[in-house]
């Protein structure tokens, strides 16, 4: 229940539609990291190497890509130019470097800090692409395994297929290998897409 008024709250945020924006697979891909999140904290592979703490895996799950959001609704002109030039086989991140001189992930820890998140969850959302870039945060570590695996299950946004594979490094960090987490999130596929279907059904359609 909590979960589901929290997920209300932010899809409120963002009213009616934007050209070229594909709202639903959007809030696919959102509902799909922050399920992913909570379950991971579920699995003995991750659980114990993982320091959260109090913090709300499922809510930065949800928001960790609010600064597309932002870019498809509000910036709809300089979006629609970023999908464009993606067809060419880059990223959303490396086209809004090289592009606009800066990226979704800016763009949203912006407005978290506009809205007064929590820092950990203004670090998730301006991190969770470059998750080694700052002294380690255990939630960033999360979500970009949450991103990654709800990518792998088949609730991507905008993003290409080598988006989907952890960061090496994240991995070390917590003592897994690249197969052990395909392995992982085979096992959680089932789990997440039935979750997904039913959150989005009763909070999007």
């Amino acid at each position: 229940v909590v979960d589901f008024v929290r997920t209300l709250s932010v899809v409120g945020a963002f009213k009616g539609s934007a050209s070229g924006f594909d709202t639903q697979a959007f809030w696919r891909h959102s509902i799909a990291s922050g399920v992913t999140a909570k379950l991971l904290l579920q699995r003995q592979e991750v659980s114990g190497k993982l320091n959260i703490g109090e913090e709300d895996p499922f809510m930065a799950g949800m928001v960790h890509d609010i600064g597309k959001q932002v870019l498809g609704y509000f910036y709809n002109e300089m979006g629609t130019m970023v999908y464009n030039v993606m067809r060419s086989g880059k990223t959303m991140y490396e086209v809004g470097q090289e592009i606009l001189g800066i990226t979704h992930a800016d763009i949203g820890s912006a407005l978290a800090d506009k809205w007064q998140l929590p820092g950990s969850m203004i670090e998730v959302i301006g991190n969770h692409h470059s998750p080694m870039a700052q002294d380690r945060n255990d939630m960033v570590y999360l979500i970009h395994l949450a991103d990654s695996c709800s990518k792998q299950v088949g609730f991507a946004f905008s993003e290409k297929k080598r988006e989907a594979s952890p960061n090496e490094r994240v991995l070390e960090q917590l003592e897994l290998d690249a197969e052990a987490v395909t392995t992982m999130f085979g096992e959680m596929e089932s789990t997440i897409r039935t979750q997904v279907t039913d959150a989005f059904s009763a909070i999007v359609s």
